[in-house]
């Protein structure tokens, strides 16, 4: 029966060989000093990742079986980024970067949320699928503000904190903001039913003085009571 061997080690270097395959080297991140050249990284299937380079802080670490003369990269772990998993409770998940990109999947709120925060004054930007909601959501903030994004089978709501905001719900459209401005070339308001289009002069808005002197507008049309 062949000896098996397990090691940890630091990975030095990583790359993609000719064949596409990724492979790199394993040793001492601290002193240099080598232990094995072009290691197959082994991974499940359809998931791979590109350890994160050595610096003055560490380096990722390999978990290596040896068996006589073949040895394979079998896991990896880098204890420099785990601070940027956040909170994990039973069943979540998380693919995670060092610079501040991640997935994180949540097993009690169903939701698969994409992130990026940096830390470092970037604007936070997050994109989630919430299942217990049944809404999709985005959100952009930095220091000069924040706007936001949701949608859910029955609403449409968008705006910026302390600006404009948009609703789309079966009510109808609700436009809030201390402006709202319509640059479009024509204008329709009150109009019920599309077979029943308005008429420029029977229904057109009156421009300029009120009354006989007014003049009617050939844009901006709006229904009867």
């Amino acid at each position: 029966m062949s000896n098996l061997e397990l090691l940890e080690l630091d990975i030095t270097t990583s790359e993609k060989d000719d064949a596409g395959e990724l492979r790199g080297n394993v040793g001492d991140g601290v002193t240099g000093v080598g232990w094995g050249q072009q290691f197959g990284f082994w991974a499940p299937e359809g998931f791979y990742g590109a350890p994160n380079e050595k610096d003055k802080d560490g380096a990722a670490r390999a978990l290596i079986l040896r068996e006589g003369q073949q040895s394979y990269v079998i896991g990896f772990k880098d204890n420099r980024i785990v601070a940027r998993y956040a909170e994990m409770a039973p069943g979540d998940r998380a693919i995670i970067t060092r610079s501040g990109a991640a997935v994180f999947l949540k097993e009690d709120g169903k939701s698969v949320t994409l992130s990026y925060n940096a830390g470092d004054g970037s604007p936070t930007l997050v994109a989630q699928l919430d299942g217990d909601a049944k809404a999709w959501k985005v959100a952009i903030a930095d220091d000069a503000g924040a706007s936001w994004f949701t949608q859910s089978p029955s609403k449409i709501y968008m705006g910026v904190n302390g600006g404009g905001a948009l609703k789309i719900d079966k009510a109808g459209v609700h436009i809030n903001g201390n402006l709202c401005e319509v640059n479009c070339g024509m204008v329709t308001l009150g109009m019920t039913a599309p077979s029943t289009p308005l008429v420029p002069g029977v229904n057109s808005a009156i421009i300029g003085a009120t009354g006989m002197t007014g003049v009617a507008s050939s844009k901006v049309l709006i229904a009867g009571p």
